[in-house]
């Protein structure tokens, strides 16, 4: 089978649509101007990313000294593509920030680099973007002699300059880790993050220019400010806490802006503080009732009053009172950030008869609905613009956000499913509880345990071709995940197990010793971006039920023998490259395969014992051993003379992987028999065959 040339099969104008920008008209200078600063900064995963674009247009853009790895094969679509684990995303609106364990590679909304990638020169078990995007926190948890984790470090790095603002480094006891996020303050001045002893407390430490301190009694962090001047986590009783200075105060709910945060405190009261950590009264246009909410959203607070809040005006025109206020309707009031940074005392530009309810699938919306009506409003501009998402012949009670679509509550009239386009794929009369799983099929549960029952639907617009078929589980509280490419839905409940088809048909079942896991891998999918993310790759929601083989492409491990490649996905399913230009076909599940091993010269997959777990047939296809009885042989230095990071290509002396070409590989592979002759290098999202004359671009002297 013929190898894949590194061209360009990218729909980037398709892309561009669903990240809702297009791309510039000067596209071309644009991309030229960031190659050659890319490429004079030697990040060459970057520039492989800026020559896919260039070469995807109608009329290829010629990039001056493209490609940079030669005659390199590359497999998978470098769009969005990491060389490491992604950790987060930071959606700005008009840039895109997907930080990995690494480094911060920085993006316009259509997936182009707009800047070369930012290395943090520390591993990022916890990473955060500056609200601003002006700086990057770093946190690294290391392992003693004993390989347990007892020592962290702690940086900032300017963005996307790369310049280290400070770092601090402790050690913080045996048996510590990270308990949840980092969070980096809007200006880089403070980084702040959990640590969990083992069997013991748990705290937070806050790290400036000036050192750094331990908070007891309190974890997860929420929210920094400026040189620490306050600071939001969680505290052992579950609330959320607001320190400044040696006072705290409980939270129901915050919202964390550019230097600033603003709370509702236990008294029901609105307030903010500002950068320097003094605080003040929200002034708001309405009052607050039970259960408050304040959330940002883009670049814009909402504060939402709850229910049974009454009217702040009950006086006539005259100013006389007339008695008790009327009960106001849930209300949003909306601020720009940016406003209650220059002044804490600004009003709200807008409000709103609504509950807040975000729509998770964009950078910055939420859902609007009254009477028969729902509307989505956006934020993600310098103001609020409102679009109408769909109407119906009954009162709507309640929206809500569920990826890429929404759940409509009728009134007395049961739930209608909307795509992301507005447009009506499910409805019932019957209670239910759906949970959108796909772009075409939902689970709904109905009724409660003991009888509660669990149903697959099919999302489709034409009524007449969508289905309910009940699933036969037994009572209990099941965990139904979802796996669109195999066409599989497994279901878990305590120390079992089954697995269904799609026609709700059980294939397998089984118990906690033997579960299937790995092919139902979920990507993150939060709230306040238009991406997801697995492994590593970033990925816009709108469109990732919908992506093939090349654009979701996370490898394990990969091999070349003549012009085929085999790569063991991170799923553990098995792909073998196809005829077209990136085109993939899927062999199959070798579960417990943890890389590619050979047996007399040929690839077999073994697992972390280095027992052979599975072996090619004619096809070609997959011969499982599920007994794993047999090892694999020694590995191979190969042509390459492989030791770890260390290679020596053909007719030169031996090298080291130079960090400075912008990545590192997880894996690199030196088949006998590939063609063209090349090492391979296996990355989170690519597999590349080295051509032997990029060797120096990647190495250096030892």
């Amino acid at each position: 089978m013929p190898a894949i040339r590194a061209f360009a099969v990218v729909a980037l104008v398709a892309a561009t649509a669903a990240a809702g920008d297009a791309p510039p008209a000067d596209l071309k200078a644009q991309l030229k101007t960031t190659y050659a600063a890319v490429m004079k900064s030697g990040d060459l995963w970057s520039a492989i990313q800026l020559e896919w674009i260039a070469a995807a247009q109608k009329e290829r853009i010629d990039l001056r000294g493209a490609p940079c790895l030669g005659g390199s094969d590359i497999y998978g679509d470098p769009t969005f593509a990491s060389p490491d684990e992604v950790r987060q995303v930071a959606d700005h609106g008009d840039s895109v920030a997907v930080l990995t364990s690494q480094r911060c590679h920085l993006y316009a909304p259509d997936g182009r680099p707009v800047d070369a990638s930012v290395p943090y020169g520390i591993r990022g078990d916890a990473v955060d973007h500056a609200f601003d995007g002006g700086a990057i926190g770093v946190v690294t948890w290391y392992d003693n002699e004993k390989q347990i984790p007892d020592r962290w470090r702690a940086r900032v790095v300017g963005c996307p300059a790369g310049n280290i603002l400070f770092e601090s480094d402790d050690v913080d006891g045996d048996e510590s880790s990270i308990d949840g996020a980092a969070k980096v303050a809007n200006d880089g001045s403070a980084v702040a993050f959990g640590i969990h002893r083992h069997g013991g407390n748990r705290h937070v430490i806050v790290v400036s220019g000036k050192g750094h301190k331990s908070i007891d009694g309190v974890m997860r962090v929420r929210g920094v400010g400026p040189m620490a001047s306050w600071l939001v986590a969680e505290g052992a009783d579950g609330m959320q806490t607001l320190i400044v200075g040696e006072r705290r105060v409980h939270l129901r709910s915050s919202a964390v802006g550019p230097g600033l945060v603003a709370g509702i405190m236990e008294d029901g009261k609105a307030v903010i503080v500002d950068k320097a950590g003094n605080g003040d009264v929200l002034t708001l246009p309405m009052a607050l009732g039970r259960e408050p909410q304040v959330a940002t959203v883009g670049r814009w607070l909402i504060v939402s009053s709850g229910e049974g809040a009454r009217s702040l005006d009950n006086t006539n025109l005259l100013g006389e009172s007339v008695g008790e206020a009327p009960v106001q309707p849930h209300t949003m009031a909306v601020f720009r950030w940016d406003d209650l940074a220059g002044d804490v005392h600004a009003r709200a530009l807008h409000t709103y008869e609504n509950q807040l309810q975000v729509c998770p699938s964009m950078q910055a919306a939420a859902y609007l609905w009254h009477d028969k009506q729902v509307d989505l409003l956006d934020l993600s501009g310098k103001q609020p613009s409102i679009r109408t998402l769909a109407r119906f012949p009954k009162i709507v009670d309640w929206v809500g956000g569920k990826r890429t679509g929404a759940i409509v509550v009728l009134r007395n009239s049961g739930w209608v499913v909307l795509d992301a386009a507005g447009q009506e794929v499910a409805a019932d009369t019957v209670e239910g509880d759906p949970t959108p799983m796909h772009r075409s099929w939902a689970l709904v549960r109905r009724g409660r345990l003991p009888e509660r029952t669990y149903h697959l639907i099919k999302l489709v617009a034409d009524p007449a071709l969508r289905t309910s078929v009940q699933l036969k589980l037994p009572p209990d509280d099941w965990n139904i995940r979802f796996d669109p490419r195999r066409g599989r839905l497994c279901a878990e409940a305590d120390r079992k197990w089954v697995e269904f088809d799609l026609s709700g048909e059980e294939v397998a079942r089984g118990n906690n010793f033997n579960r299937p896991s790995n092919t139902y891998e979920l990507p993150t999918w939060q709230e306040g971006t238009r991406f997801c993310w697995l492994n590593g790759r970033a990925m816009l929601k709108a469109s990732f039920d919908d992506l093939g083989e090349a654009a979701r492409l996370s490898p394990r491990d990969a091999w070349q023998v003549n012009r085929t490649v085999l790569i063991l996905s991170r799923d553990e399913r098995v792909l073998v490259s196809g005829k077209k230009k990136n085109e993939f076909i899927d062999l199959g599940v070798c579960a417990g395969a943890d890389r590619i091993a050979l047996r007399r010269d040929e690839p077999v997959f073994a697992n972390g014992q280095n027992r052979i777990v599975a072996t090619l047939a004619a096809g070609p296809s997959l011969a499982i051993d599920a007994g794993a009885k047999s090892d694999a042989d020694a590995p191979a230095l190969g042509p390459w003379r492989i030791e770890g990071m260390q290679f020596s290509p053909p007719h030169s002396g031996t090298l080291e992987w130079d960090e400075r070409a912008g990545f590192v590989p997880y894996r690199l592979r030196s088949p006998r028999n590939n063609d063209p002759v090349g090492m391979v290098l296996v990355t989170a999202s690519l597999v590349i065959n080295l051509d032997p004359a990029a060797a120096r671009l990647v190495g250096k002297k030892r």
